[in-house]
């Protein structure tokens, strides 16, 4: 293995081995950076999560339970370095070249079809999640990373909570977060994982968010989630559409849970019935599949206008 630039920090991790930390940052959040870095003994590069050590200990705690549930939708905590610094710890993780913000900038409009992959592999690493006792708490597209087989990935659980139906701080991003954290009173956080993936699905079917997150005014947004009409626009599959309107629910008693997504029609479409012996001998098989694919092709769209979800 060549020699290491002189510029190059070295840092040991709890497993001994050896890493190399590029300085430049990667990804800047609110109470993280993520810079890369290099495994000195296999050569793999690899995100390095640098946090204070407040925050490193309870989220190493949830990321140690998180592990325990070997679901190939949430991120793998491959090592940690404990004493980076006086005050700083460090994460390591896979690097993924993209998150889904990203990807979808790139291709602007996504297929029904890749919409559909996409949200069901994020619903089966939520629903992993909420089974094993874990509400995720910040679920947005920068948070959703695509692996080199554009597959999903869940990361960044320093918002979630383990074990508790029942919390009472606010937290989220502030176009994601459920209209009951606004209210400042005791909230489910699996139901707010629920609203958060019905605004992820939102951005994915229609290229921007059902709520303004340009307002320099933070409470106009708040009061945009918690009294604005949500407009579906009519060019979304009646199955999405469904799904959106049980997921942008501001009773959540009435609310979709994991298990109501996972049954969905939008993620478990009925499958086309194969052409009767009658149709076969009356129009001949390559009218029938001609028949086949323009049906596949055009679905129809919700009459006239756009759907309201209506305010509470």
């Amino acid at each position: 293995m060549p020699d290491q630039p002189s510029n190059v920090e070295i840092v040991t991790a709890v497993s001994g081995r050896k890493y190399s930390l590029n300085p430049k940052v990667m990804r800047k959040g609110t109470n993280a950076q993520v810079l890369t870095g290099k495994d000195l003994q296999t050569g793999t590069t690899v995100a390095l999560k640098l946090v204070t050590r407040a925050i490193f200990e309870p989220e190493l705690a949830i990321l140690s339970h998180v592990q325990a549930i070997k679901n190939p939708r949430l991120v793998k905590l491959l090592d940690y370095i404990e004493n980076y610094k006086p005050n700083y710890c460090i994460f390591v993780f896979p690097l993924y070249e993209r998150n889904l913000l990203e990807h979808i900038v790139c291709k602007r409009n996504l297929a029904v079809s890749e919409v559909r992959k996409i949200f069901g592999q994020v619903c089966e690493g939520m629903q992993a999640l909420h089974a094993n006792d874990v509400a995720h708490l910040d679920i947005k597209l920068e948070n959703i990373m695509l692996d080199s087989d554009d597959n999903v990935v869940i990361i960044d659980f320093g918002l979630a909570e383990v074990g508790r139906s029942v919390i009472t701080r606010f937290c989220g991003s502030y176009a994601y977060v459920a209209p009951e954290l606004l209210m400042e009173c005791p909230y489910n956080p699996y139901k707010a994982d629920c609203w958060s993936l019905g605004v992820l699905l939102f951005v994915l079917l229609c290229n921007y968010l059902p709520f303004d997150s340009n307002e320099d005014d933070v409470q106009k947004i708040f009061k945009k989630i918690r009294h604005q009409p949500i407009v579906i626009p009519f060019t979304v599959h009646p199955d999405a559409c469904n799904l959106l309107q049980v997921l942008l629910e501001r009773d959540i008693g009435k609310r979709a849970t994991m298990s109501d997504i996972m049954s969905s029609r939008f993620l478990n479409p009925a499958p086309k019935p194969a052409p009767s012996a009658a149709q076969m001998k009356s129009v001949g098989p390559i009218a029938v599949v001609k028949q086949s694919l323009r049906t596949v092709r055009s679905w129809t769209p919700m009459p006239q206008q756009a759907v309201a979800v209506k305010a509470c």
